[in-house]
């Protein structure tokens, strides 16, 4: 009986080592769930570091849904308009009117915040009239007076002020001579 007991026990901790180092156990030894899935090759959400503070946010890529919308009106006036008192301290409870999309082709963006705060951010496009590229839209969203472009090979949202940070003033100075004749004749 002790020999079974003692090898049931080995077995167990054999499993649960073999489940830790595959990821499936998480430190409680209680099964890690993901239920945020995504279609492969399109992130449905990304990590981003702001520069301000210092502070991690969570951005998830949403579509606006008429269909969704209109259910959801629907239902508040049939209710004689008490949900809409209710997403006034509530704000997450607005996400249902959307549906989740990969960030790439995203309208509006929900942002979490470090301290669990929820805000729905529009996605603007800027048409950018450069005759020789392809890509002549640039996709922005601005959160807590930063600015987040969409860069399209790399397939993420990046803080403006990421893209210049080597750039200093005194580099500016000295290559602000302009274009010499040999550019000029060029263009």
């Amino acid at each position: 009986m002790q020999l079974l007991l003692y090898s049931l026990t080995k077995y167990y901790a054999l499993n649960i080592e073999i489940q830790r180092v595959l990821g499936i156990l998480n430190m409680n030894s209680a099964p890690a769930i993901n239920e945020d899935y995504e279609v492969i090759g399109e992130a449905q959400w990304q990590i981003l570091e702001s520069t301000t503070d210092d502070q991690t946010i969570k951005i998830y890529g949403f579509k606006y849904s008429k269909f969704r919308a209109t259910v959801f009106h629907a239902i508040c006036a049939s209710l004689c308009g008490l949900p809409y008192f209710a997403l006034a301290y509530y704000p997450a409870y607005n996400r249902y009117k959307y549906i989740k999309c990969s960030l790439k082709t995203a309208e509006d963006v929900c942002v979490v915040d470090g301290e669990g705060a929820f805000s729905m951010v529009k996605v603007d496009i800027v048409d950018l009239n450069l005759s020789n590229h392809k890509e002549n839209k640039l996709r922005y969203f601005i959160y807590q007076h930063s600015r987040y472009i969409w860069l399209n090979d790399q397939g993420i949202f990046i803080n403006v002020q990421a893209l210049n940070e080597k750039l200093t003033l005194t580099l500016l100075m000295e290559n602000m001579s302009g274009i010499n004749k040999r550019q000029q004749n060029e263009l």
